[in-house]
């Protein structure tokens, strides 16, 4: 996985030639956190991707201007080149006119020059009400009470965080995959014109709808609406999308890609670079902890852990995990064993998304010498 740009890019390394080129036109206000959510969901697929971002040449950026220019590269540095993904993010636009949106002329013509330089187009939120308007495949229609909140649909779960709605009945072209009365159109493939619109966002982190509503409670008060199914009782916020997100793009992935051999199920190394230790490592890890810490809840505590510094964790997945962690948290053991597997590289993808500075180490946990310390 390579950001060959951007706020946050990879300047030091070169991505495989093998890699699937994917062009972002990250439309998002906070850029960089958008750049690291992508990173981690394809880290999480275990494909094998370069990303590039863009912005429209014509956008008037209001603030760090120089800073994202700098950054990024415009529609016309990247018109004579060829991708095998197209991404156009969400953008905070759907409460405004397609017509005031200073770059949409320029929308228009990259939607037209993807149909032969792109391969498969993806388009989110805002950017798919838009490129439906734009492609004729549906009429989306703008609501005056913001859709919010974590919506399962179809069997699929994902944030929503919009002001507009796409009927059932206006969608002209392709087929809906997950849709509702209340929700509209969720997903909708159009394989005829190599495109998929999802008015979600499985790409978000876990405390993302969390932030816009907090910014939003900031800026309206009280009449800021409260995402739904997300809040828990305490002021936590589930984070429950995240397999459905996986599921998602490594099945868009495989859309661009010829080879099977691209994609796996299974991811057998970190792609973080992190290895495993062995038990006797990380319990001198454990040891050495002055923070607190997160392990595995039926391993025994040695003497020498404060118990202060130690969070209980049962659960087999990483929603689990993030349940219980806490701003203070500065180590993460993450163990792999039978009975109770651990997607480490997943596992370790999400962390660094939502916690980016904790500190982690993992083992791989054999039953043989589970029996030795139990």
């Amino acid at each position: 996985m390579w950001l060959t740009n951007g706020l946050t890019g990879d300047r030091d390394s070169q991505p495989a030639k093998t890699a699937l080129r994917i062009l972002v036109l990250n439309l998002m206000p906070n850029r960089a956190v958008t750049e690291q959510q992508f990173r981690s969901i394809f880290i999480a697929t275990g494909g094998n991707v370069a990303v590039t971002f863009c912005l429209p040449a014509t956008h008037h950026i209001r603030h760090h201007a120089q800073e994202i220019h700098a950054a990024y590269a415009t529609f016309p540095q990247i018109r004579d080149q060829f991708f095998d993904g197209f991404i156009i993010t969400g953008a905070p636009l759907d409460q405004v006119s397609f017509d005031a949106v200073d770059y949409w002329p320029e929308l228009q013509e990259m939607m037209t020059w993807r149909q032969t330089h792109v391969r498969q187009s993806l388009f989110l939120c805002w950017g798919a009400y838009a490129a439906g308007a734009i492609t004729g495949a549906y009429v989306g229609h703008q609501i005056p009470d913001k859709i919010t909140g974590v919506f399962t649909v179809d069997g699929f779960t994902m944030p929503q965080s919009r002001y507009f709605v796409v009927p059932a009945a206006d969608v002209h072209h392709g087929r809906i995959v997950a849709g509702s009365k209340a929700l509209g159109a969720v997903i909708t493939e159009d394989p005829d014109d190599a495109a998929t619109y999802v008015a979600g966002h499985f790409e978000y982190s876990a405390n993302t709808l969390a932030q816009e509503y907090f910014r939003d409670l900031r800026r309206h008060g009280d009449r800021a609406p409260r995402p739904q199914h997300y809040f828990l009782d305490d002021g936590r916020w589930l984070f429950n999308w995240r397999p459905d997100a996986v599921r998602f793009y490594r099945h868009w992935l495989q859309l661009l890609s010829d080879q099977d051999s691209a994609f796996t199920d299974q991811v057998s190394t970190s792609p973080t670079g992190i290895s495993p230790l062995t038990l006797e490592q990380a319990w001198t890890r454990l040891q050495q902890a002055n923070g607190p810490v997160i392990g595995p809840a039926d391993l025994p505590l040695d003497e020498a852990v404060p118990a202060t510094n130690y969070v209980a964790w049962n659960g087999i997945n990483v929603d689990n995990l993030l349940f219980v962690m806490t701003a203070a948290t500065e180590l993460v053991w993450l163990v792999d064993r039978p009975g109770r597997p651990v997607d480490i590289p997943g596992a370790i993808s999400v962390l660094r998304a939502v916690y980016p500075n904790v500190s982690i180490m993992t083992t791989e946990l054999r039953q043989e010498v589970a029996n030795e310390h139990h």
